[in-house]
Formats: C-alpha cells, sequence, structure tokens
C-alpha cells in the first residue's frame, strides 16, 4: 500500500475537529433543550448579543459571528422577538439595517443557560484535555482565528476585556 502523504495525514486533525465538533454540539444542544429550553443557536445568539458591549448588533453582523447556523437566523431572531429575549430596531444611520438588542428576559434567558452550557463544554470536551493540550488549542485556534477573521470585532472586544 503506498504510504500517504504528510499533508494528507494531517488532514485528518480536520477530520477529528469536525467529528468533536458534531458530537459535543449534538450533546451541549440536548442539554440545553432539557435543561434551559433553548436550542443551541439560541444560546449562541444570546451569548453574541450578551458579550457585544452595549447588548445589540447589526443583524448582518450578528450572523457574521454566531458559530451555528447562519441561515435561518432571521426566523430565530422572529422566534426570539416572540419570546421577549431580543427586540427588533431599526438603524438610525440606514434605513434598511436592523439591530437585535437583547432584553432583560433574554438576559435571563442567558444567565440561566450558561452554567449548563459551561458544564457541557467542560464535560464533552475539555475533561479530555491535559493543561498543556488546552493551552495548545487554545493558542492555534487564535492564531487560525485571527489570520482568518482578522477584522472580527471579537478581537476589539477581547481586547477591551483584557485591559480592564
Amino acid at each position: 500500500m503506498p504510504r500517504r502523504s504528510k499533508r494528507v495525514e494531517e488532514t485528518h486533525i480536520w477530520g477529528a475537529l469536525l467529528a468533536v465538533h458534531k458530537f459535543t454540539s449534538r450533546e451541549l444542544a440536548a442539554d440545553l433543550e432539557r435543561e434551559a429550553g433553548i436550542s443551541l443557536g439560541w444560546y449562541d445568539a444570546l451569548l453574541v448579543l450578551a458579550e457585544s458591549g452595549d447588548g445589540r448588533l447589526r443583524l448582518q453582523d450578528l450572523e457574521q459571528r454566531v458559530l451555528h447556523s447562519q441561515s435561518g437566523l432571521t426566523r430565530l431572531i422572529d422566534r426570539m422577538a416572540a419570546a421577549g429575549h431580543v427586540t427588533r430596531e431599526k438603524a438610525n444611520d440606514d434605513r434598511r439595517g436592523v439591530y437585535a438588542r437583547i432584553t432583560p428576559e433574554g438576559m435571563h434567558a442567558f444567565r440561566r443557560a450558561a452554567p449548563t452550557f459551561v458544564k457541557g463544554v467542560h464535560k464533552y470536551f475539555l475533561a479530555h484535555l491535559s493543561e498543556q493540550e488546552k493551552e495548545v488549542m487554545r493558542t492555534a485556534f487564535i492564531n487560525v482565528r485571527k489570520a482568518l477573521l482578522p477584522d472580527d470585532p471579537y478581537w476589539k472586544l477581547r481586547d477591551q476585556q483584557n485591559q480592564a
């Protein structure tokens, strides 16, 4: 059997990452539904809004920052608004622009769900890594994220938090 190239072998890292993401996302989604009554996508949107500084983002920016299914974001925001977790606001500077703003009820739902999320991330992912492996992964993922998304608002927010 011919020997595989190093490059082909390295693609197994990507495959392992996808498999771990699929499994942990599935388990986190089930935990959040069961314990907090919200979907993983709902939690993700609340998380991004809660960490945005003033609790609001343009829908197009929110779409760029959520980590889960972006295709149904408008419908998700509609459901979240109906539940009282977000409001829609027209942009003053752009008639076509729309903001999503987290409400106090949405912040409460986020805070209620956060322990379930954190516990699940630890249980399904972090508990299987040494401290050294966690640091290597943190550095690697930050490096890749910076390379692929240099203008991501995450970096500005992260810098502000590090200075506080």
